[in-house]
C-alpha cells in the first residue's frame, strides 16, 4: 500500500521533472522564422525547480488533528521517493494518537473536496487514509467508496467514458486501503468485493492486494481460489514485478504462466486467399481485402 502511494508521487514529480528540463524554444518555427511569443492571460507562476529549491526535507507537517490533513496531504503530494519513511512514520504515528480518528474524518473530507477538482489529489488522501488503517471512520468510508456504481454514460474519448475510467482508478485505490487494514471485517468486505464486485478491473486489483498482503502465499492463493468468478482464476498465479524483480526471473516466471494458461496465446495468423477466390464466410487473412460494409 505504502510503496504504492509513493510510487504515485515519484512518477508525478517525474513529469514535473521532464516539464522542467525542457525549456521553451525562443519562438522559432522548423523554418528559423521568429514566432509570435504565446500570449498568457495570467501572469505565470513559480517553476516547478523553483518551488522544489530550498525545500525542507524529511520534514512533514504534523497529522494530529482534523484539520492537519489539508497540509499533510499538500506534503504527501510534493514528497520526494526519499521521504517515503518519513511519511509513513508521521502516518503510523497519527494512526496510533488519541486523535487518529479525528484525522481520519479530515481525510475523508479532503478526499471529498478534491475528487470533484483533483483526480492525483484524491488518489494521494485515498492511500493516505488506507495507510492509517483506522477503523472506525476510515474502514466505512473506503467500503462505501470502494462500492459506488460506476457510471454508464458520460465524456466519451476513443471509446473511453473518462468519468468510468477515474473511478475506477479511485475504487482500486480504496480497495488497496481495506486490503492493507488486515482486519477480519476489512477482510470480509474485501472478499465480497473479489466474488461480486461488477468490475473486473476493481475484482482484480482486490485479487492483487489479498495476495500482496499475504506474500503471495500459495494458501492466500488457494483460499482465493475457492472465491473467484471462473474468468478472474488466470488473475491469481500472474507473475508479479517487485522492486527487486530481475528481467530474467520475471520473463521466467512470465513464461511458466503463459504455459499454464494457453488460451492468452494469440491465435496464428491466417493467410487470406487471393482477393479473387474469397467467399462469403471465408475466415479473414492478414492481407484480406476490407470486408463490405
Amino acid at each position: 500500500m505504502h510503496r504504492q502511494l509513493w510510487r504515485t508521487i515519484a512518477i508525478a514529480l517525474g513529469l514535473i521533472a521532464i516539464g522542467a528540463a525542457c525549456p521553451l524554444t525562443s519562438g522559432r518555427g522548423s523554418s528559423g522564422e521568429q514566432g509570435e511569443a504565446p500570449a498568457a492571460k495570467e501572469t505565470p507562476g513559480k517553476r516547478p525547480s523553483e518551488i522544489l529549491h530550498g525545500r525542507p526535507m524529511h520534514a512533514p507537517p504534523g497529522l494530529a488533528a482534523e484539520a492537519d490533513a489539508t497540509a499533510f496531504v499538500d506534503w504527501a503530494a510534493g514528497s520526494l521517493p526519499e521521504e517515503r519513511e518519513d511519511g509513513r512514520g508521521a502516518i503510523a504515528k497519527a494512526a496510533a494518537s488519541p486523535g487518529a480518528s479525528a484525522v481520519a474524518k479530515g481525510l475523508v473530507a479532503e478526499i471529498q473536496r478534491a475528487r470533484e477538482v483533483d483526480h492525483s489529489r484524491t488518489l494521494v488522501a485515498l492511500a493516505v487514509l488506507g495507510e492509517m488503517k483506522n477503523k472506525e471512520v476510515g474502514m466505512p468510508f473506503l467500503v462505501q467508496f470502494a462500492s459506488q456504481p460506476l457510471p454508464e454514460k458520460g465524456t466519451l474519448i476513443d471509446g473511453e467514458i473518462i468519468e468510468r475510467t477515474s473511478l475506477l482508478q479511485l475504487e482500486s485505490k480504496a480497495v488497496q486501503g481495506l486490503a492493507y487494514m488486515r482486519d477480519d471485517v476489512a477482510d470480509r468486505e474485501v472478499m465480497k468485493i473479489i466474488s461480486s464486485h461488477p468490475s473486473r478491473v476493481i475484482r482484480g486489483e482486490a485479487i492483487n492486494a489479498w495476495l500482496w498482503n499475504r506474500q503471495d502465499s500459495q494458501a492466500a492463493r488457494e483460499q482465493l481460489a475457492q472465491l473467484v468468478k471462473p474468468e478472474d482464476r488466470i488473475l491469481i498465479d500472474r507473475p508479479r514485478w517487485t522492486e527487486t524483480s530481475t528481467a530474467e526471473q520475471f520473463n521466467r516466471d512470465l513464461a511458466v504462466w503463459l504455459k499454464a494458461h494457453p488460451e492468452l496465446a494469440a491465435p496464428a495468423p491466417v493467410k487470406a486467399k487471393p482477393r479473387g477466390e474469397q467467399k462469403k464466410g471465408d475466415a479473414p487473412g492478414f492481407d484480406a481485402a476490407p470486408p463490405v460494409p
